[in-house]
């Protein structure tokens, strides 16, 4: 009867642990699963922020590629705005030369 009263304690026990050791293992499964949906979270979170960072990088280059046409045509203007200046400058001169000549011959003729 002692020996069945050491049983009977030693096999309460052993219930008692194992209950104890299956509530651990379903808090511990809860823990795995919450950090499942923790990374199936944060991966779909790197990914938009990659896909947003590759659209800024198309937007950087074309905005780039957009500077470099505008700077391109700047230099183009700048030349076209000097040979204006240059064929200004020219037709001036000739215009004075021939103010001066027609000056001339009208003083000649006074």
């Amino acid at each position: 009867s002692a020996s069945m009263s050491r049983l009977q304690t030693y096999l309460n026990e052993t219930e008692k642990s194992l209950e104890s050791v299956e509530n651990e293992k379903e808090t511990l499964q809860r823990t795995v699963d919450d950090l499942t949906q923790t990374n199936q979270d944060l991966s779909l979170e790197i990914n938009e922020t990659k896909s947003t960072v590759d659209e800024i990088t198309i937007e950087m280059s074309e905005t780039t590629s957009t500077f470099d046409e505008l700077a391109q045509m700047n230099e183009t203007l700048e030349l076209k705005l000097d040979e204006s200046k240059t064929i200004m400058t020219h037709e001036s001169q000739s215009w004075e030369k021939e103010k001066k000549k027609v000056n001339r011959r009208k003083a000649d003729d006074d």
